[in-house]
């Protein structure tokens, strides 16, 4: 659908690939804390770094690539 140069197909895979790190400690949290204290905050700071900055980069991508595509400004008709 998109061209492979834009980049929009390989983002949206890498963000699907990454969103892996945020569930599994939502739903793993508590086990991750028998690895102890340094295992659960390095796997609460891989999960917070996709929240806070990949995920957010890859927006800003994701926008500038597919306005070349869509149209993100509508016109209402009042």
């Amino acid at each position: 659908m998109f061209d492979d140069a834009s980049g929009i197909a390989e983002t949206l895979e890498r963000l699907h690939k990454e969103s892996g790190k945020v569930i599994g400690f939502k739903e793993h949290g508590k086990e991750y804390m028998e690895g102890g204290p340094q295992f659960y905050m390095e796997q609460f700071q891989k999960s917070n770094h996709v929240l806070l900055v990949d995920f957010e980069a890859a927006l800003v991508k994701l926008k500038v690539e597919l306005g070349k595509y869509l149209n993100f400004h509508t016109v209402r008709g009042d």
